[in-house]
């Protein structure tokens, strides 16, 4: 084989890599690959014409995530199979507010799946998941970040109330005071010390909860839309470890 040759399967099986690992856009292949435009458009109508990708919506699906079924008969196993995710998905929502369930291990393992699914079927999806969660992270570690400095990290007494900091969902703290008679700060510069630290808190509490919320609102509304089209017959796209082993329509 000459080195061009060797080139170009290189950059084919490059450009089928990365769209195994889910749908993708023509910039975002561009962007990964660092290839020529002319060069992806040309190996994104070979795939086409191969029957090995297909476009919708603006975006490029390995065959195996497109889902198109063979028969009747193919349909309805991978629909069931596609229903019975729909509580991991319900999960997933929880688990990113932090709510524990009932039966954790089955629903972690469907919730598993159900990423699988956003992951490689729903990409714009399965990325604001990932911005929430980085987001939660980053707004946790900036929090306690200045509960150190105050002497005990969930509990402070300030001139005769009890302030209290305790998480109100991943990332977010709620803070209540009740008063408390007769407990005071040690000295006036302690309680000015950590009325201004409680200040900054809270400043931070507000802006991040805003933040947080809205990813959260946009990601619900995009899962809640997949399950309503899953409860009305549209099989999921993309794959998971548990699919069923379905004939894909040439």
């Amino acid at each position: 084989m000459s080195k061009r040759a060797s080139e170009r399967l290189i950059k084919r099986k490059r450009i089928l890599d990365i769209l195994r690992e889910g749908p993708k856009t023509t910039s975002q292949i561009l962007n990964l690959t660092g290839y020529s435009k002319a060069t992806v458009i040309r190996i994104l109508h070979e795939f086409e014409m191969l029957k090995l990708i297909k476009k919708m919506e603006g975006l490029w699906y390995w065959h195996e995530y497109s889902r198109e079924f063979a028969n009747a008969k193919e349909y309805e196993i991978m629909l069931e199979h596609s229903r019975g995710l729909i509580p991991g998905f319900q999960s997933l929502l929880k688990s990113v507010l932090g709510i524990k369930e009932k039966h954790e291990e089955k629903n972690l393992k469907l919730q598993y799946y159900a990423e699988q699914h956003l992951r490689t079927g729903y990409p714009e999806v399965y990325y604001k998941l990932m911005e929430l969660r980085n987001a939660d992270k980053k707004a946790k570690e900036t929090i306690v970040k200045y509960l150190a400095i105050l002497e005990d990290k969930r509990l402070c007494f300030l001139q005769g109330k009890l302030i209290e900091i305790k998480p109100l969902y991943p990332g977010v703290f709620a803070m209540t005071f009740a008063a408390i008679p007769g407990i005071t700060a040690k000295t006036e510069e302690e309680a000015l010390k950590y009325q201004k630290v409680m200040r900054e808190i809270a400043d931070i509490v507000k802006e991040e909860e805003s933040k947080l919320l809205q990813i959260y609102k946009h990601l619900s509304d995009e899962v809640y839309t997949i399950i309503l089209e899953t409860e009305h017959g549209s099989p999921l796209l993309g794959k998971c470890n548990a699919c069923p082993k379905i004939k894909v329509k040439e």
